[in-house]
């Protein structure tokens, strides 16, 4: 901070004398002052480029080691690029957790979908994508109710039906075998 300050004063100093050196007309006083605008200006000039290369840097990421122009700003590097660091280790951290528990979820021999509040497909797991005749790609988004034809389950999945657990013939019945989907609702989250 000190450092910035003297190098202000200096420039306003050296655009001061330059302007009264070489500036003889007729008003010094008033060339003293430009020359000391002009040497502010320099100032500022050369500060805001200073401050543009501490920007260009945080936004690419390329901070390696301390800046040796920067002065005090590498304080305040070094505590951004730490807490981005942590920031990172974090999320690389909960997106493993994330990963693991979708492996966990998809070799479940059991059927889940999760569902947002609108009752649209977040995931399925494959079981449920087999059992319920789902694109996982195609139908991701997509209202469980178009995908599900069933009146008990719509009247199930509205709330309209009593009971916890609804049992209807899956799409892969055949003349000859009837397969029956159990569905559960287990809300999480907010919504």
């Amino acid at each position: 901070m000190i450092a910035r300050a003297v190098g202000l004063l200096i420039c306003i100093a050296s655009g001061a004398w330059l302007s009264h050196a070489f500036l003889l007309i007729f008003f010094s006083s008033f060339n003293q002052a430009l020359g000391a605008g002009l040497g502010a200006l320099v100032w500022m000039i050369w500060y805001q480029i200073q401050i543009s290369r501490v920007w260009h840097q945080l936004l690419n990421e390329q901070l390696p080691h301390p800046l040796s122009w920067a002065g005090i700003w590498n304080v305040w590097l070094e505590k951004f690029s730490k807490e981005r660091r942590t920031a990172q280790q974090q999320l690389m951290q909960s997106n493993h957790r994330l990963q693991q528990f979708l492996s966990a979820i998809q070799a479940s021999p059991n059927g889940v979908i999760l569902l947002d509040s609108d009752s649209r497909i977040e995931w399925c797991n494959l079981t449920a994508a087999q059992q319920l005749g789902i694109d996982v790609t195609r139908d991701h988004m997509q209202h469980i109710a178009h995908l599900v034809r069933d009146p008990l389950f719509h009247l199930f999945l509205n709330g309209e039906v009593e009971s916890h657990e609804i049992v209807i013939d899956s799409r892969q019945t055949r003349i000859d075998f009837t397969q029956r989907i159990s569905f559960q609702i287990f809300p999480y989250g907010e919504g």
